[in-house]
This record gives C-alpha cells, sequence and structure tokens, in this order.
C-alpha cells in the first residue's frame, strides 16, 4: 500500500459512515410511515405489522454494521495520527493533516496556509514521498 492509499483510508471509511447513517435515516422514516398506519385494534394490520418487525431488524443490524465501521475508522485515526507524527517536516504534516483527516480540499489548504496552490502541490507531492518512506521502514 502507497502512501496516498494508507492516507485515504480514513475518508473513504468516513465516506461510507456517512453513507450507512443515511441509509439508517431512510429506513426510520419508512418506519414511522408503518407505525403511522398501525391499527390500534387486536389483529391491526398484519402486512405492516410485518413490514415494521422487517424494518427494525434491518435498522438493527445496518447500527450494528455502523459500529463496526466507527471502530475501523477508529483504529485508522490512530494509525494515521501515529505516522504523520512521524514526519520530519512539519508543513508536509500539517497539508496531510488538513488534506486526508480533515478532509480539506487543496484550495482550501493553500488559503489557509496563505500559499499559492502550485505550492501546496510540491508540498502534497513531499509529504506522500515522506510517508512512502515511513511506510517502508514500518513494514521492514
Amino acid at each position: 500500500m502507497n502512501a496516498r492509499e494508507f492516507l485515504e483510508q480514513y475518508l473513504r471509511k468516513t465516506e461510507q459512515i456517512e453513507a450507512l447513517q443515511d441509509k439508517i435515516a431512510e429506513i426510520r422514516a419508512c418506519a414511522e410511515k408503518c407505525t403511522s398506519v398501525l391499527s390500534p385494534t387486536p389483529g391491526g394490520n398484519a402486512h405492516n405489522d410485518s413490514r415494521l418487525e422487517q424494518l427494525v431488524v434491518k435498522i438493527d443490524s445496518m447500527e450494528q454494521q455502523l459500529g463496526v465501521l466507527w471502530e475501523e475508522r477508529g483504529r485508522i485515526y490512530i494509525e494515521t495520527v501515529n505516522l504523520l507524527c512521524a514526519m520530519p517536516t512539519d508543513i508536509c504534516r500539517q497539508l496531510l493533516q488538513q488534506r486526508y483527516l480533515d478532509g480539506k480540499t487543496f484550495t482550501e489548504i493553500s488559503e489557509d496556509l496563505a500559499w499559492s496552490e502550485r505550492k501546496i502541490y510540491k508540498m502534497h507531492q513531499q509529504g506522500l514521498d515522506e510517508t512512502d518512506c515511513l511506510l517502508k521502514k514500518m513494514c521492514s
């Protein structure tokens, strides 16, 4: 795994978490609709009862999956921070943190650091090169 792939793991996991949270919210909304049409009389509406039960099971399963994703993302965050802390160049560390942990664009980083985007791209590549060297040392 190269430096970019290693660093992108955190943002990819964040995207997975956000997508799953959106799906859970959609299913909850559907479950609320099922609940609103349930009949308070004995026997009720068996179709809606069954549908609601299926939705509750699905939500529970997805929330368990969400917990796993949160744990994985936490592990990735710690590994990434440890790697960045080992970097010899402070500005590269700061740039990679903003890019891969904070999810900022190169334009936003350029504005934050008051540097040209060209300089940001150059420093980004330097940071990736430093990260590649650190990863190779860790794997040896």
